[in-house]
């Protein structure tokens, strides 16, 4: 949400399960015999749908980890996210 603060789990969820999936999507080789590595490997939208696929596929069942996220977001985090989103509270940063 523009201009107010992520919850800390939002924020780690989105850097490994939407930035580093992105980032290894780029590795997928998708013309083994191009001359230019631009070519050999996947650009912006094939990675992106490396995430895409990857992160449902991932978050399509409950995976048991001590860490939270490891699965989707629970209802108790999305009904606090739009809590934020009408104003309601602010997320204090965790010390």
């Amino acid at each position: 949400m523009r201009g107010r603060q992520w919850p800390d789990l939002a924020v780690r969820r989105f850097m490994l399960y939407d930035v580093f999936l992105h980032e290894l999507g780029h590795l997928q080789i998708v013309d083994p015999k191009a001359q230019r590595l631009k070519r050999r490997f996947a650009g912006e939208t094939m990675a992106q749908e490396f995430a895409d696929y990857w992160r449902t596929r991932l978050w399509s069942q409950s995976f048991d980890h001590q860490d939270p996220v490891h699965n989707t977001p629970t209802r108790d985090e999305l009904a606090a996210v739009e809590r934020m989103a009408s104003g309601e509270f602010v997320v204090q940063p965790i010390a």
